[in-house]
């Protein structure tokens, strides 16, 4: 979790995405997905943030799949410590959401 903190000091709006910015952002809604798989009624339908995270991944490119795979279990925890109100998973949540929104591929 403090890695993923300091990423997101480093990746602030006015930087460029980077591929790492992309599987990021498509590990964060994969963890989503994960979260309302495996906490009764989270989310009921995640198809739209499988889509993100589709497009996300799509945009990281091919080498980014490790980098996705290594981060989704944390994001899905980050989701669960959101869920169940840690103020501070919160805080981090929002800053990634509010990161991927940025870069959101179009």
């Amino acid at each position: 979790m403090r890695a993923l903190a300091a990423l997101l000091i480093l990746s602030g709006p006015s930087l460029a995405a980077t591929s790492a910015d992309y599987a990021r952002c498509a590990a964060l809604w994969y963890g989503m997905v994960d979260a309302g798989r495996n906490i009764p009624g989270f989310i009921d339908n995640t198809t739209d943030a499988m889509a993100l995270a589709r497009a996300f991944g799509d945009a990281a490119g091919e080498d980014a799949g490790a980098l996705i795979e290594n981060e989704r279990p944390g994001m899905e925890l980050l989701a669960r410590a959101y869920v169940y109100g840690d103020p501070q998973s919160i805080r981090l949540f929002d800053r990634l959401a509010t990161r991927c929104a940025e870069i959101e591929p179009r």
